[in-house]
């Protein structure tokens, strides 16, 4: 919540010993300042709702081990790149039919949410084209890495490269 409406709450807070009258504190409010409340608690539930998914996601994945296999020391980055494709396709699609709707509905007083539903759109399909990109070098790095498993240091996308000299394999 932005520091502003904490401390405006926080003053209607102080002066009162009762939630009957921080209630009324609050109803005597303007209708655009309790609005402006509103909206400020509603963006700070909604980040604080995202960390919390984020965090619950993280202890789902660490406690089932599907992307630290500690036994085998192992990081896979399969399953965490494939929740991100999956995800990244959901966002998508919900955010292209967001800005439809708005579209649909828009009017000189929808307009400010017409723009954001367009720029939650136009990040949703950049965050698909940087998670395609990112799938595609972490491909290429797991080719990297097998091939200096079988002692070769691959150095173009091509399959090129070189034998790894032995006393290299410090470094592999």
């Amino acid at each position: 919540m932005k520091e502003e409406t904490q401390l405006r709450l926080q003053q209607l807070a102080d002066g009162c010993t009762t939630e009957e009258e921080v209630r009324s504190a609050v109803e005597a409010l303007s209708k655009e300042e309790k609005m402006r409340i509103v909206y400020d608690s509603v963006v700070s539930e909604a980040h604080e709702d995202v960390r919390s998914w984020g965090v619950a996601f993280i202890d789902f994945v660490d406690k089932e081990g599907i992307v630290n296999d500690v036994e085998n020391r192992v990081s896979r980055r399969a399953p965490v790149l494939g929740a991100l494709v999956a995800s990244t396709k959901m966002l998508e699609m919900s955010s292209a039919v967001q800005a439809r709707q708005e579209l649909q509905a828009q009017d000189a007083d929808t307009q400010y949410g017409m723009e954001i539903a367009n720029r939650i759109d136009d990040y949703a399909q950049v965050i698909s084209k940087n998670v395609n990109d990112l799938i595609t070098l972490s491909c290429h790095y797991e080719s990297i890495l097998a091939g200096r498993r079988m002692g070769f240091h691959f150095t173009s996308d091509e399959g090129e490269g070189v034998l790894i000299d032995r006393s290299d394999s410090e470094r592999s």
